[in-house]
Order: structure tokens, then C-alpha cells, then sequence
């Protein structure tokens, strides 16, 4: 503001032709010639400026427009008119608060569809948990019906300046409502167009989308490369709906209270979609849909993704033909009675999950349903042992590698299993020792060596006919094939008694001293 009344006096004590400066908003008096005291009529003039400028409403700035200093019977139609009055480029529409820190009622329609015209349409009021209806500046869409703005401008989808442009900075609500799973509305919340070619690469940030039948639709598969930064989709029945877009990015924010969360909108919508960071809980139906689809090609990769129910939900959160990814990231169900069928219902062509934490209040029959054609695997780390009938179950079970390590370290190891045969220079037994225990020779051994499943000992007790029981530690799924061999006299032992636990090797004689290696396997 000092810069802005320091340049004004410099414009009136350099109007040498001049008595006085006049603008229409106020009228300055130039010092008359041989006035010595110009600090008075300084601050006279300052003064002046201040009052005058503390009222200025500005229609633009620097190419900028204030949405609420156009004509229209409510915000809607004003943003309309700021769009009209924008260069054939299009610009920044600013959405100011109200002056009593209320929402915007609006019913006109929000439409930027001027092909080539770009739009940012931003708000510069802050809001936060003040109250749910109350954001300041925020645009509140009374119909339940229509769309409350529809986005349709882009024209050049490779063009390298195309990508400052979108939303900004907005809190969009339907009709105040703010219940889970919506309010039984039809509006849409933000609408892509499909006359041009939507809004590609634009970004979508700090943007809240509130209680609306669908929050966002990008149904222009030319809309491509959107990024959602911070979005906040809440009590809307779909949050998001989609066709094949090869592009839509979400990057943290919270998409929670909602009906479903993402939705594939028809038999072919192959969208590529990523998502980063975001929270989902309470949603009372799918965070995934893609049940719609008919053909395979939809891809979605979860990075470091937090899903979550209420605890009165069930944890299905990804179902339908999607070729899917996660990395990181917990996936949760809160409800402490009954039972979870699955987790993820794959129909696609591959499931790959990497790092990810499962847990389960109750119990889970499994964290992946693989039905065909799906092949994948499945490393993660079971937060809640015990709880999980199954990891991955469903007629492509076979075709998925599970590696799973579960907690506490208390509690035994669970099983890794491998759809294909393992190619490695060695496999060495390792963990705790086997405990062995024995009959004639092997009664008592010394020099143990080798891990749970492999190892070496020296059958120490009196010659004749032996016995070596093999305790791995680890209770097989069906039993222990075992080997043994008295290798200081090249004299084979043979498995006497199948075991899940201890199975027993006979030797026909070993002598005091000699040398046992033996071996297991888990089937």
C-alpha cells in the first residue's frame, strides 16, 4: 500500500502543469508554488489517498478480474460475465469472500466452454473446520440437479503452454448438504465438456467438492494429464466418474464420507488414474468401482494410499477389471464383528501389491480375490495375524506369489508361496537350528550344524540301527519330505513317519561317530 501512495504523490508533485490531479475516485491539490512546508499537504494528501483506496473495487487488475464486481443476479451469472469479459485467451477469474463471511448461493450455472478461452477460476478466502456451511467465499449450488461448472475450453492437447489453468482455492457444495453418502441429488459438482477438449493438463488445487450426486466427471477422453492437488471430496454418492482418459492424478487431500469414491463410468472406460498420498475412510460403498467394465486395459496405481472403513462398514474397496498396482500404503477394516469377504474382487490382468500393511479387526477371508485372468503377486506385511483366513484366494490363486511377513516376530513365519519354479545359484536353510532328537547312535549327537530345515550332526551314541527325529520349528501346511544320509559310511536313511512337526529318519546301522547330513522340505 505504500508503494501504491508513495507513486500517486510522485505523480502529483511532478504535475507541474497542473494545480490539481483528478481520477474518479478522488481529487488531489498539487502545493502551490513557494510553499515551504510539504510534509503538511503530504500527509494531507496521504490521508486522502488511504480513504479513498481502502473503498476501491476494482473490476481487474493486471489482467485479473474480481468475479463480484459484475453484473448478475447471483455469483454464477457474475463469473459468467467476468468469463464473457476476459481476452480471447482467457485469464484469472478471483472469486472474493462475502463480506459477511458466508457462502455464495447461487442457481446460474458456472460454464467456461469458449474454445481457446483458458480459465483459472480461483478463491481467496481461507476456510477450514469452522463450521460446515460456513466457509467464507465458498459456492454453494442450490439445484439438485444440472451441473454446477462445467469446464470444456482447451483446444491443443500438445501444446507446451497449456498448463496454467483450472481451479483453485474453492469449497463447491450442493444445497448444504452434508450427509454421508449424499443427499439423493443429480447435480454434478464439476463437469468436463465434451464439444473441445475438456481441460487438459490443468490442475485442480486445494479445491473441496461437497454433497453433490457425482463431485467430478471427466467424460472426454481428449481431457487428459488433470492433476488434483489436496482434493477434498466429501458426502458426495460418487465422488469421481471417469471413462478412458489416459491421465487423472491425485495427490493427497481426502476423499471420505462419500457413497462410492471413483467409479468407471461405462463398459470401455480404460482410464489411466494414480493416485499418491490420499486418505479414503468412511465411504459406505467402493473406493474403486469398475464393475461397469467389460474389457480389460484400465489401469490404477496406489502409491503409499490409506483406505479405510467406518466401523460399522465392510472393507471392499477395489472391485472390477483393472490392472492394478500398489506401493506402500495401508488397507484397513475397522469393523470388529462378522466377516470380510475380500478386500480386492480382481477380474483384471494383473495384481501387484508391494509393501503394503493389511489389518483386520475381525475376520478377513482374504486381502485379494484373484478370478481369471489375473496373475500377480502380493508383498506386504499382516498388521493383524490371525485375522486372515486366506491372503489372496478365488480360482487365480495359484497364479499370484504371496510374500507376506505378519507380526508380531512372536508368532510363527508365515508361509511364502511362489506361482513359478525359483532359479537360483543355491538355497541355503537358515533360522534357528532344528531341534533333533534321536535313537542307537543318533541318541546323542555333537558338532551340530545347519539351519531349521538342513544341517549336520555327529551321531555320537553306541553303534546299531538309529533314528533321527527332525523338529524344523515350523508346522507344514501337509507334512515334511525328508533326506538323510550317513555320509562317513555312504549309508542312506529312509522317512519312517510323516509328520507336520517332527518327522522321523531310520537308519539300518550307523556307527558311533559318523557323520549325518539330512534335509526337509514343506509341502
Amino acid at each position: 500500500m505504500r508503494v501504491i501512495r508513495c507513486l500517486l504523490f510522485l505523480l502529483i508533485a511532478t504535475a507541474s502543469f497542473a494545480q490539481f490531479v483528478t481520477t474518479p475516485n478522488y481529487s488531489l491539490k498539487k502545493p502551490d508554488s513557494g510553499i515551504r512546508n510539504w510534509g503538511t499537504y503530504v500527509n494531507d494528501n496521504m490521508d486522502t489517498i488511504d480513504a479513498k483506496l481502502f473503498h476501491l473495487t476494482p473490476q481487474s487488475l493486471s489482467g485479473v478480474v474480481f468475479a463480484d464486481q459484475f453484473p448478475g443476479v447471483d455469483i454464477g451469472a457474475k463469473i459468467n460475465a467476468a468469463y464473457a469479459a476476459l481476452p480471447a485467451g482467457g485469464g484469472t477469474i478471483i472469486i472474493p469472500p462475502t463480506a459477511d463471511g458466508s457462502c455464495y448461493n447461487y442457481t446460474t450455472p458456472i460454464v467456461a466452454t469458449t474454445a481457446g478461452k483458458y480459465l483459472l477460476l480461483e478463491g481467496v478466502a481461507a476456510s477450514g473446520a469452522t463450521g460446515l456451511s460456513s466457509a467464507a467465499g465458498c459456492l454453494n449450488f442450490t439445484p439438485t440437479s444440472g451441473n454446477a461448472i462445467t469446464l470444456d475450453y482447451t483446444t491443443n492437447p500438445q501444446s507446451s503452454l497449456s498448463a496454467v489453468h483450472g481451479l483453485r482455492d474453492l469449497v463447491l457444495i450442493n444445497n448444504n448438504c452434508f450427509t454421508t453418502g449424499g443427499c439423493g441429488s443429480s447435480a454434478v459438482g464439476i463437469m468436463t465438456g465434451t464439444t473441445n477438449q475438456g481441460t487438459y493438463e490443468a490442475t485442480m488445487q486445494n479445491v473441496s467438492v461437497i454433497g453433490f450426486g457425482t463431485g467430478y466427471s471427466d467424460l472426454n477422453n481428449f481431457s487428459v494429464d488433470i492433476l488434483w492437488v489436496n482434493p477434498q471430496f466429501f458426502f458426495n454418492t460418487v465422488a469421481v466418474t471417469f471413462d478412458h482418459p489416459t491421465g487423472i492424478y491425485f495427490h493427497a487431500g481426502t476423499i471420505a464420507s462419500n457413497g462410492t469414491a471413483f467409479r468407471a463410468s461405462g463398459a470401455s472406460s480404460t482410464a489411466e488414474l494414480d493416485v499418491f498420498a490420499t486418505q479414503f475412510f468412511g465411504n459406505t460403498a467402493l473406493a474403486f468401482d469398475y464393475t461397469n467394465l467389460t474389457t480389460q486395459g484400465a489401469q490404477l496405481n496406489l502409491f503409499d494410499v490409506h483406505l479405510e472403513d467406518s466401523p460399522a462398514g465392510t472393507a471392499n474397496y477395489i472391485n472390477g477389471k483393472v490392472d492394478l498396482y500398489i506401493s506402500g500404503g495401508l488397507i484397513e477394516e475397522d469393523n470388529a464383528s462378522g466377516t470380510t469377504n475380500w478386500m480386492i474382487n480382481a477380474t483384471g490382468q494383473k495384481v501387484i501389491i508391494e509393501g503394503a500393511t493389511f489389518s483386520c479387526a475381525r475376520t478377513c477371508t482374504t486381502v485379494v480375490a484373484a478370478n481369471s485372468p489375473v496373475r500377480g503377486k502380493i508383498a506386504g506385511f499382516d498388521g493383524s495375524n490371525g485375522h486372515f483366513t486366506n491372503y489372496v484366494n478365488g480360482a487365480n490363486a495359484n497364479n499370484v506369489t504371496q510374500m507376506v511377513s505378519a507380526g508380531p516376530s512372536t508368532t510363527p513365519a508365515v508361509p511364502w508361496v511362489f506361482e513359478s519354479s525359483l532359479k537360483t545359484p543355491f538355497v541355503a536353510s537358515g533360522g534357528t537350528a532344528a531341534t533333533l532328537s534321536g535313537t542307537g547312535a543318533c541318541a546323542s549327537r555333537s558338532t551340530q550344524s545347519g539351519g531349521a530345515a538342513a544341517g549336520q550332526i555327529t551321531c555320537t551314541g553306541t553303534t546299531g540301527a538309529s533314528t533321527l527325529t527332525i523338529t524344523p520349528g515350523a508346522t507344514a501346511a501337509n507334512g515334511w519330505s525328508c533326506w538323510a544320509s550317513d555320509i562317513t559310511h555312504t549309508l542312506a536313511g529312509s522317512q519312517s513317519a510323516a509328520s507336520t512337526t517332527a518327522p522321523v529318519m531310520t537308519f539300518s546301522s550307523v556307527t558311533a561317530n559318523d557323520v549325518v547330513t539330512f534335509g526337509c522340505m514343506a509341502y
